[in-house]
């Protein structure tokens, strides 16, 4: 990503009825940031300055460090690593290692100035999501058939027909219940290929450098085969357990191109 397409990366922060705009900093590390999102954090209060709440993981260091903030002010603070928004300046200094700035908010920061934690959630503004969705859709339809190719067993490639179903499901997940959506999707999976003979190809991997974001290939041995494992009991346990863990589902149809497998 050019750092002049990150210049227009804005963000929005949910706090109850309350939805506040901010524009992330041209930095390596508000854009490993904005690779997390969407969150939903309870943020503590501390010093009746900031909202502060710590990040599924460490994020890159590489922007702007300070030791100083100004209301409206994102930072990531490494030792935690925690994510901080400042509603209130006391005058004094971050100490070492010091804040790498994220974003700014420009207006609204009041609604964090409330005693006590708060619930927010941090997401892509609407502009962003609908153009990260538009190129991960690109680059998955792309890269799809070259993973089918070099990823997949003999059998989708010994029983590839035309009418197959082949489709990609993106999937965002609670990075909070993480693992144990891992566990309910490695039951599922293990499940509908022992138990379904029309089930050919089910494949969950997840993003390096954002977990929470699994991708699921698969290929049925038609349509009447999808439904029926819509229908499965094993699907449909799986379905209920993960209903709350399960931000957002993305359904990708694709069409095969060419199906290539070394057989072992």
């Amino acid at each position: 990503m050019s750092g002049n397409a990150n210049s227009e990366a804005r963000v929005r922060i949910t706090i109850g009825d309350r939805s506040i705009e901010a524009k992330l900093a041209d930095s390596d590390a508000a854009r490993d940031f904005a690779s997390l999102l969407p969150l939903t954090l309870s943020m503590n209060d501390l010093f009746r300055r900031e909202k502060f709440a710590t990040l599924p993981r460490a994020i890159s260091e590489q922007g702007k460090r300070t030791h100083d903030y100004a209301v409206g002010t994102i930072g990531y603070w490494p030792p935690g690593p925690d994510v901080a928004i400042f509603y209130r300046q006391d005058g004094e200094r971050i100490p070492h290692p010091g804040l790498i700035v994220l974003g700014k908010i420009k207006a609204g920061v009041e609604a964090l100035n409330v005693p006590g934690a708060i619930r927010a959630t941090i997401e892509l503004s609407c502009a962003r999501r609908v153009e990260n969705w538009k190129m991960n859709v690109k680059r998955f339809l792309i890269l799809g058939v070259a993973l089918f190719c070099t990823l997949f067993g003999a059998v989708a490639m010994s029983e590839q027909r035309p009418q197959q179903h082949i489709q990609i499901a993106e999937i965002e997940i609670d990075p909070a219940q993480l693992d144990s959506y891992k566990a309910a999707v490695t039951e599922q999976i293990e499940a509908a290929v022992r138990l379904e003979p029309g089930v050919l190809v089910l494949y969950s991997v997840s993003k390096k450098d954002n977990p929470a974001h699994v991708t699921v290939f698969e290929i049925y041995r038609d349509r009447e085969a999808y439904l029926a494992h819509l229908q499965a009991p094993h699907f449909l346990r799986y379905k209920a357990t993960v209903d709350k863990m399960v931000r957002s589902l993305k359904l990708i149809p694709v069409d095969p191109v060419m199906l290539g497998t070394k057989a072992k």
